[in-house]
């Protein structure tokens, strides 16, 4: 009988391109941890935006490597709504809900 661990989220680039989300290996969330620090001594907005899109592009490291590279390939291509679920589904982060 087969037991399901975790629940995979699909989500869809502004392209219409669709994602699964699941959550991190252990590798990629030390990363997305030690960036996701940085939040506490953000000073505004913007600057929690740059944090929470930098460990956007962390994990997408696992999930869509092609748009790994820098902060303007994840700006360009997803909307708050998916960088808030790819935080949810990928390290248990819930934000703006």
């Amino acid at each position: 009988m087969a037991t399901e661990v975790y629940k995979i989220k699909q989500v869809k680039l502004l392209d219409g391109t669709p994602i699964d989300i699941y959550p991190l290996k252990i590798f990629y969330l030390r990363q997305f941890m030690d960036a996701f620090e940085k939040i506490k001594t953000t000073k505004n907005d913007d600057e929690a935006i740059h944090v929470l899109v930098e460990c956007t592009r962390i994990a997408m490291q696992q999930f869509y490597p092609e748009l790994s590279h820098n902060i303007e390939d994840i700006e360009d291509n997803m909307d708050i709504h998916t960088v808030y679920d790819i935080l949810e589904n990928s390290a248990g982060i819930k934000i703006g809900r």
